[in-house]
């Protein structure tokens, strides 16, 4: 029985170390970052003229200061407003997550709870954090705690500023939940922007856009001096009202071609700057539709069959007729004779292409399915459209038909050809003196 009751208990303590060591990243909130930094050769000190230098790096909480053993500048931030945990949710592998020190030119950062003679060129950092599948990306400032601030919160001395250790306080973020964004044709589309700065300050907005080819031009400014906002494009739009509580989001309204590329949300505090890229794109995808549902064609004859991709967006459309035979075990035949018109600019931006070829009825065509199939960057699955061909044995009157449109056909443009040269060479010319000379003797 005692034994039975130790190894009840070594099981638990077991299953209790196994649970403790398979805590993930999310779940501890500590993230693994890459710091680039301009190391010095000679000491751990950040000089402007060393060469860079990337070295692992840990965002830890100082909840979970303890808990980290590995190797690498370990961040210890300290609780703050500035919330940037909210963001944390996935495991690390997701995130890519860089520091850097923010360098101001030897500009000195006013910034209350800072000291003048604190801010040091190595207090400040910059910290960007992108999801891999473009969930969001975000801009943290941090600073590095003083002495003093280390001793008023009472850090033991296992943790101090030195070495491999930095205490740190997250005093400003910029933050976007839409970095890449697809939208349709005269939908509204909202830009998120988000900040958030550990004091109430006067903080300045700027959105900027740079269109496909184009140069980047400001078109939109608010003034947290004065409260005045300025639009320098139509169409777009800011809630002042939202700012206070941290929302820079800027809306597009009845969205067009003109109006996509890349849009820079632009927020400065104090002399910290910072500002995010948000890609839009518009993505209209094509209706596509077939001259035909079903044809009947007599052996012999020719039909013209016409596949239509209208009103896309971008440029870029595949388009491929394919035959699949009655009873076909193998993959469809893509046909080779297909001829595709220009493309056709539509006053909305959009284009339209059109892709067609001449059949000519045969009786192994009898049951045959030809496909239109059309890929486009808006579609996850090509469209297809297909129409089913029946083919009959022409009749006798059918082949005397056939034979008498052949005939009749050549001899029209035989006449053409002959009407063209008397027009033009010598019988013509012997013709009208004959009729000259005639006129003359009467």
């Amino acid at each position: 029985m005692d034994l039975k009751l130790c190894f009840l208990i070594l099981c638990m303590l077991m299953q209790e170390i196994w649970s403790r060591q398979g805590l993930t990243l999310r779940q501890r909130r500590i993230l693994p970052c890459i710091f680039e930094s301009k190391l010095s050769s000679n000491d751990s000190q950040w000089l402007v003229a060393s060469e860079l230098t990337q070295r692992k790096a840990w965002l830890v909480p100082r909840s979970m200061s303890g808990s980290l053993d590995s190797d690498g500048v370990k961040f210890i931030f300290k609780e703050s407003s500035v919330n940037f945990i909210q963001f944390l949710k996935d495991d690390g592998y997701d995130l890519v997550c860089e520091i850097k020190v923010y360098f101001t030119d030897n500009i000195q950062i006013l910034w209350p709870g800072i000291q003048m003679k604190e801010s040091t060129l190595d207090s400040w950092f910059t910290n960007t954090i992108k999801h891999i599948n473009n969930n969001f990306h975000l801009t943290i400032f941090f600073t590095k705690l003083s002495e003093r601030q280390l001793n008023e919160d009472a850090v033991p001395h296992l943790y101090s500023s030195h070495g491999d250790v930095l205490h740190v306080s997250a005093a400003f973020m910029l933050s976007t939940k839409t970095p890449v964004v697809q939208t349709r044709l005269n939908a509204n589309v909202l830009l998120d922007c988000k900040f958030s700065v550990d004091h109430k300050a006067v903080v300045n907005i700027q959105w900027s856009l740079r269109r496909k080819g184009g140069q980047k031009f400001t078109i939109l400014s608010y003034n947290g001096s004065t409260k005045l906002i300025k639009y320098h494009l139509k169409g777009i739009s800011m809630n002042v009202e939202g700012i206070p509580n941290g929302s820079a989001s800027l809306l597009l309204t009845s969205m067009t071609v003109d109006n996509e590329g890349v849009y820079f949300c632009s927020v400065s505090v104090s002399s910290l700057y910072a500002d995010q890229e948000i890609h839009v794109q518009v993505v209209e995808s094509p209706t596509v539709t077939i001259n035909a549902d079903s044809l009947l064609l007599s052996e012999g004859l020719e039909h013209k069959l016409v596949c239509d991709a209208s009103y896309y967006y971008p440029l870029d459309v595949s388009i491929e007729w394919l035959r699949e035979q009655p009873n076909q075990k193998l993959l469809p035949t893509v046909l080779k004779n297909v001829l595709l018109k220009s493309h056709k600019l539509h006053s909305n931006g959009t284009y339209s292409l059109s892709s067609f070829f001449m059949l000519t009825a045969a009786l192994q065509d009898d049951g045959a399915v030809y496909t239109c199939r059309v890929e486009h960057a808006s579609l996850k699955h090509p469209i297809r459209r297909s129409v089913k061909i029946s083919v009959q044995r022409a009749t006798i009157w059918e082949y005397h038909l056939l034979i008498l449109g052949i005939i009749v056909t050549a001899f029209v443009g035989f006449l053409l050809i002959m009407l063209k040269y008397l027009q033009n060479g010598p019988v013509t010319n012997m013709f009208v003196s004959a009729l000259g000379r005639h006129k003359t003797a009467c």
